[in-house]
């Protein structure tokens, strides 16, 4: 993630961000449990990735919460449909130039908004 977007989720939801570790101390995950979505959500492992979920998921929300999962991870879809979450819409992303996808697609779980991803 990007150090400015992870900057600004960690000053707008302090309380609301959990994050995994590896033996050594380095962060492999996180998720940020936004007012009404949860997001961005990233994890080395599919194990790191169900757990973070786990504990997002004890956070108060006002609505049930949205997760924005790429279409790419299955692994996430499944992950989100086992607790519960349904499809609503599919969105479409385009990209100017090139053919190939961006590199470990499958460690994102959740984008931080439709926008910014």
């Amino acid at each position: 993630m990007h150090v400015s977007i992870d900057t600004f989720y960690l000053a707008s939801y302090p309380e609301r961000c959990f994050v995994s570790r590896n033996p050594q101390g380095h962060i492999t995950g996180c998720i940020v449990g936004q007012a009404e979505a949860l997001g961005p959500w990233i994890a080395q492992t599919h194990e790191e990735a169900e757990a973070l979920l786990a504990h997002a998921l004890t956070l108060a929300f006002q609505h049930p919460p949205q997760i924005r999962v790429p279409t790419s991870n299955h692994r996430a879809l499944a992950l989100v449909q086992a607790y519960g979450f349904r499809e609503i819409r599919a969105f479409k992303h385009m990209r100017l130039g090139g053919i190939q996808h961006p590199q470990q697609r499958e460690h994102i779980y959740a984008l931080a908004t439709a926008a910014i991803g």
